[in-house]
């Protein structure tokens, strides 16, 4: 998916930062690293907040490369791996009615729209997707804490 500028989206993360300040983001699906994952480095670097940028891919290939295009944003953690099993991400997948009937849900990308679960069950399953869960506890454990105040 590529993630094009959105002068829109900037102005919503401003906002948001004035209601409740940003510290930690979890993102999952980094793929190369020069879509969602680049504009969100881009914004904390002119903004500087945060104590934590965590983002996960699981597939092996596109991992290394979105390191590489992450060299220039230090503070981003790429990290091998998945947020959840390898077989929950996949139940996921072949239940999610915003992936089996995509067409329902016109607001929502998708990858594939003629074989979503298709696609995302072959994507978990190819490459080399990371043996073991990441471990996400810490990180979450500090996001909740400092959501709930």
């Amino acid at each position: 998916m590529a993630v094009r500028d959105d002068p829109d989206i900037e102005t919503a993360l401003k906002e948001l930062q004035t209601i409740h300040p940003i510290d930690v983001v979890i993102e999952t699906g980094t793929y190369l690293g020069t879509g969602s994952t680049r504009m969100l480095a881009e914004f904390f670097e002119r903004n500087r907040s945060l104590r934590r940028f965590v983002t996960m891919e699981a597939h092996w290939s596109y991992w290394k490369t979105a390191r590489s295009n992450l060299q220039r944003f230090p503070f981003v953690e790429p990290k091998w791996g998945l947020s959840v099993s390898k077989e929950k991400a996949i139940e996921f997948v072949r239940n999610d009615p915003a992936i089996r009937e995509h067409h329902r849900y016109p607001d929502i990308f998708i990858d594939d729209v003629n074989d979503p679960v298709g696609f995302y069950t072959r994507e978990l399953q190819g490459g080399r997707v990371a043996p073991n869960t990441f471990a996400l506890k810490p990180a979450l454990k500090e996001l909740v804490k400092h959501a709930l105040y």
